[in-house]
C-alpha cells in the first residue's frame, strides 16, 4: 500500500456532496454549506476508522503504542457516539420540525442503528482492553463488522442535508446555528 492512500480505504471517502452535479440547487442555499460541512466531518469521521485499520495489525501488545492507539480508537469512538447523538436528540427533530414532515430522517435513524452494534462492541473493546491483551486482528475484525454500514450512512446523509434546499432558508440557517451550539457543548475538547 502506498502512503497516499493510507486513511482513504477500506472506506470510500465522500469526494463530492451533489452540489456540483446537481443543477437543482442554487448554490447559496443553506442546505449546500451544510452538505459540505457535513460530508468534512463525515470524511474526518472515515478517515479515523481508516487510519485505525489500516494501523491496527503494526501496534504490538504491552507497548506504549498499544495504550496510545487505545485512547486513539477511544477518541473516535467518542466523536462518532456525539456526531450521532447531537443528529438523533437535535438535527433530526429540528429538520421534521423544519420541513413539517415527520420521519422525514427516519432512513438515517435506521442507518444509525444499522452500525449500532458493531459500534458498543467497538466501545468495549477500545474501553475494556487492557495494553497487554491488545489484538490488532480482533481489532480489525470488529472495525469489518459496522465499516459497511457506518460507510454508507456517511455517503447517503449528505444528499438528505441537500435535498433541503426546497425549504425555508432563514430557517435552515437557524437549524445550523443550534446545531453549531449543541455540538459544541457535547464533545470532551480536552480528551
Amino acid at each position: 500500500m502506498s502512503s497516499g492512500v493510507w486513511a482513504d480505504q477500506p472506506y470510500a471517502l465522500i469526494k463530492e456532496t451533489g452540489v456540483l452535479t446537481r443543477l437543482d440547487v442554487l448554490q447559496d442555499h443553506p442546505a449546500v454549506s451544510m452538505a459540505q460541512n457535513m460530508a468534512l466531518a463525515h470524511n474526518v469521521i472515515l478517515r479515523s476508522i481508516n487510519a485505525s485499520y489500516n494501523q491496527c495489525l503494526s501496534v504490538r501488545p504491552g507497548t506504549p503504542e498499544a495504550t496510545d492507539f487505545l485512547i486513539f480508537n477511544q477518541c473516535i469512538f467518542e466523536f462518532v457516539k456525539t456526531h450521532h447523538d447531537v443528529e438523533e436528540e437535535h438535527l433530526f427533530p429540528d429538520i421534521a420540525k423544519l420541513t413539517g414532515v415527520a420521519g422525514i430522517m427516519e432512513g438515517n435513524v435506521q442507518e444509525h442503528r444499522d452500525f449500532e452494534a458493531g459500534m458498543e462492541k467497538f466501545r468495549q473493546y477500545v474501553y475494556d482492553t487492557p495494553a497487554d491483551r491488545y489484538d490488532g486482528t480482533k481489532l480489525q475484525a470488529i472495525l469489518d463488522e459496522f465499516g459497511k454500514p457506518l460507510e454508507k450512512h456517511m455517503h447517503n446523509e449528505i444528499s438528505t442535508l441537500l435535498n433541503l434546499k426546497d425549504y425555508d432558508a432563514v430557517k435552515l440557517k437557524e437549524v445550523i446555528a443550534s446545531l453549531g451550539k449543541q455540538f459544541a457543548k457535547a464533545g470532551d475538547l480536552f480528551r
